[in-house]
């Protein structure tokens, strides 16, 4: 369309991903951009759809691809490819950064993500929760992870290609649809 080009970056990002505009009607976060490295995407959505049974898909960007993942109602996570190498500086500042989700299928990709030694106990946060066993994730109606791998790679290991720690939680969490108050 004609006014296309004079839309805000964020909504040139979400065009064509999600018709809806509000999250259950209301303003909210739609999406979470994350700069990754050259031919990283479809390896991150392979391994969502693999471990979570995500929806998602590959669209084509100014800098080779993103993935746009569903992670919510009207929300996603967009990992774009960047042809600028991520410096040390930058991935020492998002050290302790971590996202949270609700899924479904939470004993089916803790056990997933299991077997692919992919369940990660944050030491931070040992009071909160652990997640060792599925045991210890069905208490706490969470689990962690925070390496991305390529199982698509050439190799006889997995290879990792980002990382970022998702705090997993299950439907039946008790801060699912809870409101946060300031």
């Amino acid at each position: 369309s004609t006014n296309e080009g004079r839309l805000p970056r964020l909504a040139k990002t979400h065009k064509d991903v999600d018709e809806h505009m509000a999250i259950r009607s209301s303003p909210g976060i739609r999406f979470v951009e994350f700069k990754v490295g050259n031919n990283c995407a479809a390896a991150i959505l392979a391994f969502y759809r693999k471990y979570f049974e995500a929806k998602g898909e590959l669209v084509p960007s100014e800098t080779g691809a993103k993935a746009v993942i569903s992670v919510g109602p009207s929300t996603h996570f967009v990992f774009t490819e960047s042809q600028d190498p991520l410096l040390p500086s930058n991935i020492e500042k998002q050290a302790g950064v971590h996202v949270c989700v609700y899924i479904a299928k939470f004993q089916e990709s803790y056990n997933r993500l299991k077997d692919s030694n992919l369940i990660w106990t944050n030491p931070r946060f040992t009071y909160l929760d652990t997640c060792d066993t599925y045991g210890e994730a069905k208490m706490s109606r969470q689990f962690r992870f925070k390496t991305f791998i390529d199982s698509a790679a050439s190799s006889d290991t997995d290879k990792e290609i980002f990382e970022l720690e998702h705090e997993t939680r299950a439907l039946t969490h008790a801060k699912f649809l809870s409101v946060l108050v300031n």
